[in-house]
């Protein structure tokens, strides 16, 4: 029994963990839609958002209703729930991806660098290149803006040891 019940989880958090059906989830956040729309946001085919949705609506994440020839579909109580923790999941990857390329260039461009090796410019575009992408998560009040602010911090560090104020191997 606890196998097959362990097998039949992980089959959902197999689905749910795909690309396409958790932004079809994120993508209901904003509100009742239909398929097509849904499917053209998330840059899908209208049959997989299709499929996907069909599959949501069997686990109680979405519900649906059919006004006139249109058939609308939400988010349920327990959708919302998956949404804001999907939500919290792909902010925290944001920033772990953006702390990966920062270590790889940090690595590359300036670690163990004299000064006048540093190529500045280079440092310098990709910094402000990963604080853009950052930047929004930081405002948060959750673990994801606590993670992305201290990110924030470590890009400062980067940049003051590119530009030479401060000499050290990170």
């Amino acid at each position: 029994y606890a196998t097959k019940y362990i097998k039949k989880k992980m089959k959902t958090w197999k689905f749910l963990v795909q690309e396409k059906p958790a932004d079809i989830v994120l993508a209901l956040r904003e509100g009742e839609k239909y398929p097509s729309l849904v499917a053209k946001e998330v840059g899908t085919t209208f049959a997989h958002a299709f499929n996907v949705l069909s599959k949501l609506e069997r686990m109680g994440v979405v519900t649906s209703q059919e006004r006139g020839r249109i058939r609308w579909v939400k988010l349920t109580e327990r959708g919302e729930e998956l949404a804001s923790l999907l939500e919290r999941l792909k902010g925290m990857a944001e920033v772990m991806d953006a702390y990966v390329e920062l270590e790889e260039m940090y690595s590359k461009e300036v670690k163990n660098k004299l000064r006048e090796e540093v190529d500045k410019e280079k440092v310098a575009k990709k910094l402000e290149e990963l604080r853009r992408r950052v930047n929004a998560l930081a405002g948060r009040e959750d673990e994801v803006g606590k993670r992305a602010k201290k990110f924030l911090e470590r890009v400062e560090e980067v940049e003051r040891e590119a530009k030479g104020i401060v000499v050290g191997e990170g």
